[in-house]
């Protein structure tokens, strides 16, 4: 079982620059963990731990930036709206950094793989994923389901660019994505104990 930890509790906060209330980006966090953990799985691919992980710490960077993301939303928000920008780019240029950069900066000062700290860097740029590398399109179709199905949508959710030829690339059929989040709603009770939303101990 997943533990939450210090960390954790730092994902478990409410994170209001990212309209996320009390426990929504843990939740979205270890719901894409698991999401992405079923796919490697289904893929055979052995580096499944690893993914598991990459995907639970890859919104890092917006725990850190959350507070001067209170600040900065208005602005952010205005130049998805009028300039077309992605949300993550819109970050870029009112902060001078992303939550995507700035969350593999953290990765990397905590010593993790440079596989981890890159996957965390484009995990909303799939495209820069080489053709024979299947752990970032792993990645971002768990956060595109996990959006699918109303998991993490905070400020954000539905202001980035959707890449169909990176999940293209994975070659699941529609029958295997419905399964694996038929087979993800049974796991829910188990992230709701993570996040405390149950009331359970």
């Amino acid at each position: 079982m997943v533990m939450v930890g210090k960390h954790g509790r730092n994902f478990a906060k409410t994170h209001s620059g990212y309209d996320l209330e009390d426990g929504a980006l843990w939740r979205y966090s270890v719901s894409s963990a698991l999401i992405a953990q079923e796919l490697a799985e289904k893929r055979q691919l052995e580096n499944v731990a690893m993914l598991f992980t990459s995907a639970l710490l890859k919104d890092i960077g917006k725990v850190v930036l959350n507070k001067y993301m209170h600040d900065a939303f208005n602005q952010v928000k205005a130049k998805v709206q009028t300039e077309n920008l992605t949300f993550i780019e819109a970050e870029k240029a009112v902060l001078g950094i992303d939550h995507a950069e700035l969350g593999a900066k953290v990765a990397a000062k905590w010593n993790f793989n440079q596989v981890t700290v890159d996957i965390i860097k484009n995990h909303h740029n799939p495209d820069q994923a080489s053709s024979d590398d299947m752990a970032l399109p792993i990645i971002y179709l768990a956060d595109s389901i996990c959006m699918m199905i109303g998991i993490g949508v905070g400020a954000d959710g539905l202001a980035y660019r959707y890449h169909q030829d990176i999940v293209d690339r994975l070659n699941f059929s529609d029958i295997d994505l419905q399964i694996t989040i038929a087979d993800f709603w049974e796991k829910l009770k188990s992230i709701e104990d993570l996040v405390q939303l149950s009331g359970g101990s």
